[in-house]
């Protein structure tokens, strides 16, 4: 074979290692790229449950509230009706 050819044949060797090398490099990268993208997602979705909580919490604490001013209403409104039937 020719001096040449095995010049090139090293040239394409060379290339092709160079590439497999960026692309091992690039999928390494991506599976890092990948595993922040599901840490942060779990991440996030450990926060918006426990804001779910807070405000199913919240809701609840909220109706409890409004029934009670409802019943104070009523008691304060009966009491003011028996002041003024009161001679």
């Amino acid at each position: 074979m020719p001096r040449r050819s095995f010049c090139l044949l090293r040239r394409d060797r060379q290339r092709d290692n160079a590439h497999a090398e960026a692309d091992a490099q690039h999928r390494e990268a991506l599976a890092v790229a990948n595993e922040q993208r599901q840490a942060i997602a779990a991440q996030n979705a450990a926060q918006l449950l426990e804001l779910l909580q807070r405000n199913t919490e919240l809701t609840e604490l909220t109706q409890k509230l409004t029934v009670r001013v409802e019943t104070l209403t009523v008691e304060l409104h009966e009491k003011l009706l028996q002041k003024d039937s009161k001679p």
